[in-house]
């Protein structure tokens, strides 16, 4: 009776549970029947509004930024002539000095040595020709007395001969006659040998002289250099040796430039060359500002270099500084504007209408074009604004230029222009 009644209270239970899960299912199902759909509505597309600036052609002066080194061409390291001891330095690296300042003395007791060697050696050459040219005279003397001596043994062939033709004179008394005539004879023929020969002694010593003369000078020279003075007015870059140290020759004792000739060295970027180069050729003078320490100066440019230096992507140029250099240091670097010469048919734009240095938009019917152009330089326009100057032949006066920068700027894209202040739309 007991598993009855359990029995019957879980036939309950389900029924319970089934008709919960039955109306739960109803509830849900008139809910969603009864919903109302929504309205949908189309999207409408989103134009980017944009600024723009006419197209305004005339002529203008760019400004390009460089930046360079200062240098001298006069940078110069002084070498020991010789090899010698140190003997005092009189600069110290920072100095600056005169020309025909002293810098650096060698002690030059072993060239004065050597000098007194070459001074003997000259002597002795000079007294060998004074003898010489004794010689020379004492031999046309002896010409001269052999040729009377020959005489006088011609005449005694003679008489011998005669004797001996008259039985008075032997054989003997001939031969020995004849003798003493061919060795007179023969002393004569090297007599004029000795003086025919005498120009070609005298030049041989000349020619000694004229070494010995050379080396002493040498000698000299080297004396005179062993005091290491300024070639002009410069500064001590650095001093590479100290007193009593010894010195090869040719080995570095001080670096120094030339304080009055210091320019300015900057990379030209390709495509400001044409330009550049164009003016030069026409004789136009480019000139420019150097900032340095927050002082500007006046610099021209003067000359180009003729070769591009491996790694780099332009020619270097060359820029005269105007008034003092005193002050400069080589090897700082500097910050350069340079105003290229005035060209026709240019645009000024500010800097973000340009892409990729090499494109801008045109707006047509509310759609972008892109514009290939070629970027001339920088300047600043009445209110002070830094402007973009390019040149492109596809660009009309007229047209309309994105000045807006949008980062996905595409050809083909829809734009919608927008008012803007006078001084955006108008060109300095």
């Amino acid at each position: 009776m007991d598993g009855n009644k359990t029995y019957n209270n879980a036939v309950k239970r389900f029924v319970l549970f089934a008709a919960l899960v039955g109306l739960t299912a109803g509830v849900i199902a008139v809910l969603k029947w009864t919903a109302k759909t929504p309205e949908r509505r189309d999207q409408l597309p989103i134009i980017t509004q944009i600024k723009v600036q006419q197209v305004l052609k005339q002529a203008l002066s760019s400004v390009i930024e460089l930046y360079g080194v200062l240098e001298s061409p006069y940078e110069t390291e002084l070498t020991a002539p010789v090899t010698a001891f140190v003997k005092a330095t009189q600069v110290r690296e920072g100095d600056r000095v005169n020309p025909g300042d002293h810098l650096v003395q060698l002690d030059d007791r072993d060239l004065q040595l050597l000098l007194k060697q070459r001074q003997a050696e000259v002597a002795d050459i000079e007294a060998r020709i004074t003898a010489e040219q004794q010689r020379y005279q004492a031999d046309l003397q002896r010409l001269k007395d052999e040729q009377t001596l020959l005489a006088i043994a011609e005449r005694g062939v003679a008489r011998q001969q005669s004797l001996r033709g008259k039985n008075a004179a032997s054989e003997t008394q001939l031969d020995e006659a004849r003798r003493q005539f061919a060795q007179q004879a023969l002393n004569i023929t090297n007599i004029r040998f000795q003086i025919a020969d005498h120009p070609h002694r005298l030049l041989q010593l000349n020619a000694q002289l004229q070494r010995a003369v050379a080396l002493q000078m040498q000698v000299e020279l080297d004396i005179e250099r062993s005091i290491v003075r300024s070639p002009y007015r410069a500064k001590i870059v650095s001093l590479h040796t100290a007193p009593g140290a010894r010195v090869l020759t040719g080995e570095s004792l001080v670096t120094l430039y030339d304080a009055e000739t210091i320019e300015v060295r900057a990379q030209l970027p390709s495509r400001y060359l044409p330009d550049i180069q164009e003016a030069m050729d026409r004789q136009q003078t480019i000139t420019g500002k150097l900032v340095l320490d927050n002082q500007s100066l006046s610099i021209t440019l003067i000359r180009l270099a003729h070769a591009v230096r491996q790694g780099r992507g332009g020619l270097d140029a060359f820029f005269k500084i105007e008034g003092t250099s005193q002050r400069l240091a080589i090897g700082r670097p500097v910050s350069l504007l340079i105003h290229l010469p005035p060209q026709d048919d240019v645009t000024a734009l500010p800097p973000q209408a340009i892409y990729n240095d090499n494109m801008v938009y045109r707006v047509k019917q509310g759609v972008l074009q892109g514009v290939p152009v070629r970027l001339l330089g920088r300047n600043t326009s009445v209110e002070g604004k830094s402007r973009v100057l390019i040149h492109s032949d596809a660009l009309q006066v007229g047209d309309q230029v994105m000045i807006t920068h949008l980062p996905d700027a595409v050809s083909g894209l829809k734009v919608r222009v927008i008012k803007s202040n006078l001084s955006d739309e108008q060109t300095p």
